[in-house]
């Protein structure tokens, strides 16, 4: 989705077909999330044969909460119908807002390199990733929940869980195993037990990661920020924490059957800002 700021000229928005528009739903049903969903779904169903793309504007939204909510169902009503969006708002703080919220609408990348691997910072949907596996923040349970867990769930569907109740047994904190991921954009899915957020489980569970994708000859792996979300994990800490386990892993030495792409998948351009800044004053061997 590309964000803009409503133009001075309206004269400007006849590129667009217009999906949405708060200040119609404002002034005629007091604006509620109900009629917005309502509305995108009728519209889902109408063809935009000339090409153009869609405009959505959202002018006034009433507080931040409300311009979340809106962003997210445009957000998914985009997935969803393979269109393209561009989202007029009204003032520029709400621009910073998005800028600067969980919502993340603009990807970001970071790109390292580290003993013949190359590592990638990014924002973005780790269900959407293009790599060989993708690694689950998860519980000892192996039970979906929110955050990664949930993404997967909705991504993957109900049959997930059944794929994962197999595999559970005696985890402790830190413990990593792995099923068939259900997805389209990977094969392999390595749940993490790192619910609890204490540094010495991601740690352990970052080692894990790693150790099972070099056994199971696994080439490229998508890692969220485990532990910085139910178990309220700083993010500068999962970063220092990350980084820590690969300078140790790299003096063991490069062996064939590392993984030789890692991405880091971080939800927010603020995790993403936090995450760049700690790899940049750390003094690690990064290039």
């Amino acid at each position: 989705m590309e964000l803009s700021l409503f133009p001075d000229s309206k004269e400007d928005l006849h590129q667009y077909r217009m999906l949405y528009d708060s200040r119609d739903f404002e002034s005629e049903n007091n604006f509620e999330l109900d009629d917005m969903t309502f509305e995108l779904e009728r519209n889902s169903e109408i063809d935009f044969p000339d090409g153009r793309r869609l405009a959505a504007i959202v002018l006034d939204p009433v507080g931040a909460l409300s311009l979340a909510k809106q962003y997210r169902v445009l957000l998914d009503w985009e997935r969803s119908t393979h269109r393209e969006i561009v989202l007029f708002l009204g003032s520029e703080r709400a621009m910073e807002f998005l800028l600067t919220h969980e919502l993340s609408p603009v990807p970001m990348t970071h790109t390292l390199h580290h003993h013949h691997r190359t590592i990638t910072i990014r924002t973005g949907d780790i269900t959407r990733i293009e790599t060989e596996a993708v690694v689950n923040a998860s519980n000892t349970r192996l039970k979906l929940g929110a955050g990664v867990s949930g993404a997967l769930k909705k991504a993957a569907g109900a049959r997930l869980q059944e794929v994962m109740e197999r595999a559970a047994s005696d985890l402790h904190p830190g413990d990593v195993v792995m099923t068939p991921s259900l997805l389209p954009t990977c094969k392999w899915l390595l749940h993490a037990a790192t619910a609890d957020g204490n540094p010495e489980t991601i740690q352990r569970a970052l080692s894990n990661i790693f150790k099972l994708c070099r056994e199971q000859r696994i080439s490229s792996v998508a890692i969220p920020a485990l532990g910085t979300g139910t178990g309220g994990l700083p993010m500068q800490r999962f970063a220092r924490i990350f980084l820590d386990v690969l300078d140790e892993i790299g003096q063991e030495g490069a062996a064939p059957e590392d993984p030789r792409e890692i991405q880091v998948v971080l939800f927010s351009y603020r995790s993403f800002t936090i995450f760049e800044f700690v790899e940049t004053e750390s003094g690690s061997v990064f290039s």
